[in-house]
């Protein structure tokens, strides 16, 4: 309810007094962790940051007309300050991990439960005292001085100051309750959305099984047609042979009588005829026999040995326990050697690191019932998650069981990396509780999970079908994991046929485990019925520390200035809580004569660079003066165009010939320098091969470079102004 215009009393001048410390203080401090938040981004200043996530934030549907003219205003001028703005919006849409999540969210309840549905603020002393020591401690909570808080315990309040702050409290509460209600309406609009589609899709199922029905009774019937027909053809078959019959019978007799004393002979020639009667029939009937082998040799496949079998194993029967058994092997084989080893950095070709030594924890945040995340403690990996997690209680009588797992994580930040660790760990025997677990890359995927699994994991020779091996998952599915792997690399193309969204959402499969990653803010209607939710937040100082270490465990020396060299630079030692910012600085500090960048950008310039250096000295390219042959320079420009066209369409993975067609002059280089590794994961049938960037943050930087190149050069600068159009949604108009 809207507070009425105040009456002016020592009760109201109490609760004035209260409204006054709420806003003024309140307001500040809360502006004050949102500018200290600003100054850790990059760049650390609010304009930049406005302009850089202008199209988001104009996007968000609860931002309302005033609040967006606020924050762009109509001449352009971006302000620099946060005076004046919704701090909260700010702080929820740009700091993704902002302090005093706690108390502001208080802060806002105390708000809205004191201010929001009031008639009157006329309070007794008793009220004010308790009222007063309760936002005290509220505001010393955010990181207020409560020294500066008491002296406005005796401040007076004019009438006109009392209306102000009543009137913006009742501002910031009616646009929570506007928030709310457009969720609310969000939340609805879904829910119907959702009805509608499983109404469709109840439609579609009953009239494929009306479809299925119709082909089984045509099938049937045609069957009965040619049983009908071949015994025709036997009938009229076995009547010619009595009319065969019958006359000669009749010849027979005709002799006797005739030859009269030839009766002999006449007996003789009819018991000939007899044989030769009987051989016909036998060569009739043998001839039926064989068309009928030749029918049922056509309908009944011939087994084909075990794909793990050698010349002298014995036979195994498709489908058939023994054969789920091979496929179970095949798998366990499969992920305890590929698994087994990290090569992070491809053209390192001497970097192949053992999973098991280099392996470090990692820093994993659970989301709980109110959307906050805490740190897990114990739980520094995939596989003590899954060990961990039998069920989650929903009240005192029932409990859920958690199946579908979300993980989410920053690029380079180990996603992959760990769950290549969960299922080594399964196959040595860490994760027994499954029977089966298939660990599918969602890049990868371009058809349903069924053949997906053929594709990616199991040989050709497999002793089982894609139906037989299916039909044993629905059988087993409580003793069946699926882990799979950046769903937010899952193509367009892929989305549209596959069925891997189904059982993340449990509408197939319903009862099989599933684990699933994906970068933040990505695929969230995709994920959002998964029963827990993890974040990885990287290594904490101290892991990276022990992850330098081991990587330089052979010269311990070198691994103690490098963590002295990051203890005094603070943006590298931010870099490094990054599991693949870590790889590339040690390996930076390795190939660089023990020398590092000051930023991010500067040490992806000195990998790439590295790289190329490299790929020089192996194809015996010389070069001057650091500086790259023209060649090579062109290789890299050849990159960059590759990877702003892959940005541009959403694609990760590259067709091999097509870029031997399109750069032909520089598509060996491009290929084999080492900042593109093909892709293991290539069709078993059909031999198409691909390449990606070595990781994703490799393809932005390169388009990044390619971006700087064209601006860098006027024939090419309006191309250029173009792509940074593109970028940050700005029209050309």
């Amino acid at each position: 309810m809207a507070l009425s215009k105040p009456v002016y009393t020592p009760g109201t001048a109490r609760g004035a007094r209260l409204a006054a410390l709420l806003v003024d203080e309140g307001t500040a401090l809360v502006r004050k962790i949102f500018e200290d938040e600003v100054t850790k981004m990059n760049p650390p200043r609010l304009r930049e940051q406005l302009t850089k996530h202008k199209r988001h934030l104009c996007g968000l549907r609860y931002l309302n007309p005033g609040q967006r003219k606020t924050l762009y205003p109509p001449g352009g001028d971006v302000p620099d300050s946060a005076q004046g703005f919704d701090i909260e919006l700010l702080l929820k849409e740009l700091c993704t991990n902002a302090p005093y999540a706690n108390p502001r969210d208080t802060l806002r309840r105390y708000r809205n439960g004191n201010y929001g549905h009031i008639a009157s603020t006329d309070l007794s002393e008793a009220q004010f005292d308790r009222l007063w020591e309760e936002l005290t401690n509220i505001l010393v909570d955010l990181g207020g001085d409560e020294d500066e808080v008491s002296p406005r315990l005796q401040a007076s309040i004019d009438p006109e100051q009392e209306e102000m702050y009543l009137s913006t409290l009742g501002q910031l509460h009616k646009y929570d309750m506007e928030v709310k209600d457009l969720l609310l309406d969000i939340v609805e609009g879904q829910e119907n959305l959702k009805k509608e589609q499983d109404s469709l899709k109840e439609g579609q199922e009953s009239l494929k099984k009306g479809q299925e029905r119709l082909l089984l009774q045509g099938e049937s019937l045609r069957k009965e047609q040619d049983k009908l027909s071949a015994q025709g053809e036997n009938l009229q078959e076995g009547q010619k042979l009595n009319l065969a019959l019958g006359r000669n019978l009749k010849e027979g007799q005709e002799q006797l009588f005739c030859q009269g004393g030839g009766l002999k002979d006449g007996q003789e020639q009819i018991l000939a005829q007899g044989g030769d009667l009987k051989e016909g029939l036998e060569s009739l009937k043998k001839g039926q026999q064989e068309i009928l082998e030749e029918v049922r040799g056509k309908k009944r496949p011939v087994p084909s040995s075990g794909p793990c079998s050698g010349p002298s194993s014995k036979r195994v029967q498709p489908g058939s326990a023994d054969a789920i058994h091979d496929v179970i092997s095949c798998l366990k084989d499969l992920y305890a050697t590929e698994s087994a080893h990290v090569r992070p950095l491809p053209w390192c070709e001497d970097l192949n690191l053992d999973l098991e030594e280099v392996y470090t924890k990692l820093q994993l945040q659970r989301r709980d019932d109110r959307g906050r995340f805490h740190d897990t403690g114990t739980i520094v990996s995939l596989t003590d998650i899954l060990n961990s997690r039998e069920a989650t209680a929903i009240d005192d009588n029932t409990e859920r069981t958690v199946r579908k797992i979300r993980v989410e994580g920053d690029p380079g930040i180990g996603k992959s990396c760990s769950c290549q660790k969960l299922a080594y760990d399964w196959s040595c025997g860490k994760l027994d509780r499954f029977k089966a677990v298939f660990f599918l890359e969602m890049r990868h995927l371009a058809g349903k999970v069924k053949g997906a699994i053929f594709k990616q994991l199991l040989p050709k020779d497999i002793n089982t079908t894609p139906d037989q091996l299916w039909s044993y998952i629905r059988e087993n599915q409580d003793d069946v994991l699926f882990i799979l792997d950046g769903l937010d690399e899952l193509s367009q193309t892929a989305r549209e046929v596959t069925d891997v969204v189904d059982l993340i959402q449990g509408k197939i499969l319903r009862n099989c485990h599933v684990l699933v990653t994906s970068r933040p803010y990505h695929c969230e209607r995709d994920l959002e019925k998964c029963h827990e939710f993890y974040r990885i937040t990287g290594y904490t100082k101290q892991d990276s520390k022990k992850y330098i270490e081991k990587y330089f465990n052979k010269s311990p020396e070198s691994a103690t200035k490098l963590l002295d060299h990051l203890a005094a630079n603070t943006n590298l030692s931010e870099i490094v809580v990054n599991p693949l910012n870590n790889v590339l600085v040690c390996v930076v500090w390795e190939d660089n004569r023990e020398e590092l960048p000051s930023n991010k950008a500067e040490l992806y310039q000195m990998i790439v660079f590295s790289v190329a250096k490299r790929f020089c000295a192996k194809t015996n390219i010389p070069v001057k003066s650091d500086r790259l042959p023209h060649n090579i320079t062109e290789a890299l420009g050849g990159l960059g165009k590759l990877a702003w066209e892959g940005l541009e369409q959403d694609q990760l993975q590259f067709n091999v010939d097509d870029i031997k067609h399109e750069y032909s002059t520089s598509a060996d280089n491009m290929l084999y320098m080492g900042l593109l590794t093909r892709d293991h994961s290539f069709s078993r049938i059909k031999r198409t091969y691909y390449c990606t960037f070595l990781h994703r943050t490799f393809q932005g930087y390169m388009a990044a470079y390619y971006v700087s190149e064209l601006v860098k050069d006027e024939s090419s600068r309006e191309k250029g102004i173009e792509c940074f159009h593109y970028v940050f949604g700005i029209s050309n108009g």
